[in-house]
């Protein structure tokens, strides 16, 4: 099988890349027959409204809940009969590059190991936390991740099970929730005051392709900058990653980077 030969020089950006090959036989391990379900039905984490409490938070997980206080100012409440919350506009899209290199500090290849929904810290509203076991790092200038850590990412929105039973689900528009036993590479943003990241966006690997976790599949409506990787060649599309983060200035540059297909 060959290798990518990836040599670093400099130490101001940590910056691996390894075997894409093993990358993707990682990637296709367990998930070649499936694909991802974007539009947000059923992929959220739920949170028991009626088993959730604060007063057992360990101080890591408080300062996590809190960070989402004050977005609706009421607490969460279940809607009438045949009525479903929109999903929240925010914009968060606006000016954001399909590949934010420059607005992450963590860029990895990782798998889902867990996903678990949260209420934040005043109940009014809900939040998703993500296990990921890291595969490969790419960047990390925030806190230091290296390869076989598992680290937690969050995203904003999930489910709500209200104690009628009924589940409702909340979610930023044209965001995505990565799901259990997928890898994706993810582009992060560190939060040191909870030793935790925030997911910026990714993609899904999956069986050599790339599958945007954002912008694609909800609905009729597409965010073009991530539409364009849709069904792309995976190791073009990593190498293009690579591409990217040694433009960035100042950082470590790889002095070798030999793309070439695996051998079978």
């Amino acid at each position: 099988m060959k290798r990518i030969l990836a040599i670093l020089a400099g130490s101001v950006l940590f910056a691996t890349f390894g075997s894409l090959c093993s990358i993707r036989a990682a990637a296709t391990q367990g998930s070649q027959t499936s694909t991802s379900n974007n539009s947000g039905e059923g992929t959220e984490p739920v949170v028991d409204l009626s088993a959730s409490s604060n007063e057992t938070e360990t101080p890591t997980r408080h300062a996590r809940s809190a960070r989402h206080n004050n977005r609706h100012g009421h607490e969460l409440t279940e809607l009438p009969p045949g009525i479903e919350p929109y999903p929240e506009i925010t914009h968060w899209n606006s000016g954001l590059p399909a590949l934010p290199v420059q607005q992450s500090d963590t860029i990895v290849v990782a798998t889902v190991e867990s996903s678990q929904a949260f209420l934040s810290a005043d109940r009014h509203s809900v939040y998703s936390d993500f296990g990921l076991i890291v595969a490969r790092v790419l960047k990390t200038t925030g806190i230091a991740v290296t390869q076989g850590q598992t680290i937690t990412a969050e995203r904003t929105g999930g489910a709500v099970k209200f104690p009628s039973g009924r589940i409702t689900r909340f979610r930023i528009h044209q965001q995505g929730f990565p799901e259990p036993a997928r890898q994706y590479l993810f582009f992060l943003k560190s939060q040191p005051e909870s030793a935790d990241f925030y997911i910026v966006t990714g993609y899904e690997l999956n069986s050599g392709k790339v599958q945007p976790l954002d912008g694609v599949g909800f609905n009729k409506t597409e965010y073009s900058q991530f539409a364009q990787y849709q069904g792309v060649e995976e190791v073009s599309f990593l190498s293009q990653v690579v591409q990217e983060i040694n433009a960035e200035p100042g950082a470590a540059r790889f002095a070798a980077v030999d793309f070439h297909a695996c051998d079978t």
